[in-house]
């Protein structure tokens, strides 16, 4: 699984999906030092609301899970978010290490996927991404991140030999967006792509996206 935060726009990028068992095979993936705690668990809307998909998620997958209550420990910068989430993982049973583009790499046996899940939501509620990375996309760069997506990162990936499918129209593209499902040709890839090093030559989003 990877997952890449996108600076400022509201968005991650995910790859492999957030809990599926399938990624187990060793690709996980748009957090270590501690510092200032939060006042409580629920400190801004924006994080609420990405622990709520979370959590939705999470129980989809595996409906038996008990979803702890989990505190704020601090707010993250997004240049932090791979090592701190590494860490956190690696010290909840799940060795996990940070490329240099923030996605996360390890592996664990599909009898675990569960308990992964789990520390995977605990470690984002413990350690959010601050709120003032999050600024949700106008309309504008939702465009442009579309045009990326189809007349750069799909050739991209294609030169790099991977079978990407059917885009989704524009219009499917910004209502989806809207609501909160996040389509990227990344999520066509298998399980045994190289990561890290396809983000190098295939950015997962255009740089000048949010200034």
């Amino acid at each position: 699984m990877r997952i890449r935060p996108l600076a400022g726009a509201g968005l991650v990028i995910i790859a492999c999906g957030l809990f599926l068992a399938g990624c187990a095979g060793g690709q996980e993936t748009s957090l270590p030092t501690p510092g200032a705690a939060a006042d409580s668990a629920s400190a801004d809307p924006v994080t609420d609301a990405n622990l709520a998909s979370l959590r939705k998620s999470l129980q989809n997958e595996f409906p038996q899970a008990e979803v702890p209550d989990v505190e704020v420990v601090r707010y993250i910068a997004e240049d932090e978010y791979g090592q701190v989430r590494a860490q956190c993982l690696t010290d909840a049973g799940f060795p996990t290490t940070a490329g240099d583009d923030g996605g996360l790499g390890g592996s664990f046996t599909r009898d675990r996927a569960q308990e992964h899940a789990l520390a995977n939501y605990v470690c984002a509620a413990k350690f959010p991404l601050d709120p003032k990375y999050q600024v949700p996309l106008t309309a504008d760069q939702v465009s442009v991140l579309y045009d990326y997506f189809v007349d750069a990162l799909i050739p991209c990936l294609v030169d790099h030999g991977h079978m990407i499918g059917e885009p989704p129209t524009r219009e499917g593209f910004f209502r989806d967006f809207a609501e909160g499902r996040q389509w990227t040709p990344y999520l066509d890839l298998g399980r045994d792509a190289a990561l890290s090093e396809l983000e190098k030559a295939c950015p997962s989003v255009p740089d000048d996206l949010v200034e």
